[in-house]
């Protein structure tokens, strides 16, 4: 009587063995907590931090941009982001923003900005755009991710960035090319607002 006990004990065990081997990270235990889906994520925000290069190559100075988050929608895995603010005086804000993000690693893997600003009719006019790839997930929660790179490892994410002022029709600031220290960074933070 105790051989056919552990016999089937054994067997148990095996069959037990076998059922949890087939089973992938992708598998959901139905009744365990469920994984918060990316189409779920519908605001965003983005800050970016660098040294800026002038059309001579010569002047470095620190330079920044943030966008606001004004609600966005995905297809497939990639989060488009759409702006046109008007506001008195004529001033125009708009600007578009992508990330494209791997569902299994959540890792950015390309991401685009463009923004132009019109601070008033005829006034101070502002034109950004930046562009990369591999932006890794620092912090994972429910109902939020946030990522960000930082120092020398920015320069190596990023593929294009520009940034132009100007006032009255003349240029007064351009930066044509870029570059990083420790203080650099890129942030990006996607959450759902409901």
């Amino acid at each position: 009587m105790a051989t056919k006990t552990r016999t089937y004990q054994l067997l148990f065990i095996i069959a037990l063995a076998v059922i949890l081997g087939s089973c992938s990270d992708d598998d959901v235990v139905p009744g365990g907590p469920q994984p918060h889906p990316l189409e779920a994520y519908d605001s965003c925000t983005i800050s970016v931090h660098y040294i800026g290069i002038d059309n001579e190559g010569g002047t470095l100075s620190t330079a920044g941009m943030s966008f606001d988050n004004y609600g966005g929608h995905w297809v497939g895995n990639t989060f488009t982001m759409e702006w046109e603010v008007h506001e008195d005086e004529g001033a125009l804000y708009s600007g578009l923003i992508t990330l494209t993000i791997d569902p299994k690693t959540l890792m950015v893997t390309a991401f685009s900005a463009h923004s132009e600003s019109l601070y008033w009719s005829d006034g101070p006019f502002q034109i950004f755009e930046i562009s990369g790839e591999a932006i890794p997930i620092e912090e994972n929660d429910e109902g939020s991710h946030f990522y960000r790179i930082s120092g020398s490892e920015m320069c190596e994410s990023v593929t294009n960035l520009y940034s132009r002022k100007e006032d009255e029709g003349s240029i007064w600031e351009e930066f044509v090319d870029y570059g990083c220290n420790e203080d650099s960074y890129i942030q990006v933070f996607i959450w759902d607002m409901n």
